[in-house]
Parts: C-alpha cells; structure tokens; sequence
C-alpha cells in the first residue's frame, strides 16, 4: 500500500510511503523475521557453557608446536562466511539490526573479560569453525592492517599456514589410497612441517 504523500507509521514514528498493513514496511520485515526467528527456535535457551557444549566437538587432529590443542569445533549455526553463530532471542532489540545473534567466537574469548567495541577476535588456526580459545588472539582493525604490511605480519601469516597444514597433515598421518608421485610429495611436505621424515617413507617404491 502506497501513501505518495507520506504516513507517519505508528512503529516506528517515521513519515514513509509504503505500508505493510498498519506498520511501513521497513518495521513489517523486522516484525517477520523476528517472529520466524521465534517460531523457528520458540525454546531455544539463552547462549551459555551448556549451549557451547552442546553444540562443540573436539577434534583428534594434533595441533602442532606452536598451537598446543586441537580445535573445539562448533557443530551449531553459522553465518554467511562460515563462522559460528547463535540465535539468542534474549538479546534481540525491535528496530536495531543483527541484534539477538552472538557471535560465539567472541562471546568465548569475551568470557575471561569484556572486549571492547574496536577488538578483534583473530583466529591463527584457520578452521572457521573452531572455538578453542587458545587458537585465538585479540587484535584491533589497525594492527591487523599494520601486521599485514609488514614483516612480523608476514611472518605470522607464515606460522598460521604451518599450523593448518599440520592439521591436515598431521605428525600420525598414514599414506592411505595414495598414488605412488603424491606419496613423494606427501612425504616432503611431512619433512617440512614435521622436521622428519614421514613414518612410511621408506615403504614407498
């Protein structure tokens, strides 16, 4: 319904032109997705120790020198880009965006202190769906662009890609169903991470 003159919506107290019923259509969404959100979850508790629990893992892989423990994946929901996240229905405001979804990575790190508005969470092992917080390390948005110009960034760029590749080859790994040139390389790239040589190196032929 289109009012060319304007109407002032009694949500959001806003002169717009487009209505949904009686509210504007900008207040119209945000009542529909906050009532899918409800519907969808109408029992889904707050975000907490029990929820992470839940809804982690604890990955076998070994996590390298430099990263003591393997990944705590999450098994739970994730945003557009992969990372964890949590529907809290506790936390949503009318009107304000994003709000009632937790960022649980941040939400994990946030437990042993309050992060302050221009921290940011980083990860170094690479796994977006980790929450191990000793995988992680607080950075704001200016060092990070800083450490990406220079070479103490390079070379912790360096250190992050060593410690996923130890976690896709890691320092038990086995040469199953492998062709005999991959095993070369395989084996090789063992030696360079590990600073050995690979187990069944010598059954290769």
């Amino acid at each position: 319904m289109k009012f060319p003159d304007g109407k002032e919506c009694p949500t959001c107290h806003e002169t717009k032109t487009d209505f949904r019923g009686d509210d504007c259509q900008a207040c119209y969404r945000r009542a529909r997705r906050r009532e899918a959100g409800l519907k969808r979850d109408p029992d889904k508790p707050p975000m907490s120790a029990e929820v992470l629990t839940a809804n982690t893992k604890r990955l076998k892989a070994p996590a390298g020198a430099f990263l003591q423990k393997p990944c705590l994946e999450w098994t739970g929901p994730v945003d557009s880009k992969g990372n964890p996240r949590y529907w809290d229905s506790s936390l949503y405001v009318e009107g304000e965006k994003n709000s009632g979804h937790v960022n649980v990575r941040r939400w994990v790190v946030a437990q042993r202190g309050p992060l302050a508005d221009d921290e940011l969470v980083r990860l170094m092992c690479g796994n977006p769906l980790c929450l191990e917080e000793s995988h992680t390390t607080i950075t704001n948005k200016s060092q990070a662009a800083r450490d990406r110009n220079t070479k103490r960034g390079q070379k912790n760029r360096a250190e992050e890609l060593v410690e996923q590749l130890r976690l896709i080859i890691p320092e038990n790994h086995e040469l199953d169903d492998v062709g005999t040139a991959d095993a070369y390389k395989l084996t090789r790239i063992y030696e360079l991470l590990w600073g050995k040589p690979h187990p069944q190196a010598s059954e290769i032929q």
